[in-house]
């Protein structure tokens, strides 16, 4: 039988454990939508022309003010 300190470390632990998942999925997630912001700034300076999606239309739009954004 484990005695109650040891459970409440244990669950702590748990707790723990959880919260560093969690902070690994939304690294993750920042890191793909950094990935994707790279890709997208290095087609703007080979093209042009660009277009910004607004709601259900694209637009043509201004490269450097896209970049901006």
């Amino acid at each position: 039988m484990v005695d109650k300190n040891t459970e409440e470390k244990i669950q702590q632990l748990q707790m723990i454990e959880q919260s560093l998942q969690s902070l690994l999925g939304q690294k993750q997630q920042f890191q793909l939508h950094q990935m994707e912001v790279e890709s997208a700034l290095g087609e703007l300076k080979k093209t042009k022309s660009a277009y910004k999606i607004i709601g259900n239309i694209m637009v043509s739009a201004d490269n450097a003010e896209l970049t901006k954004d």
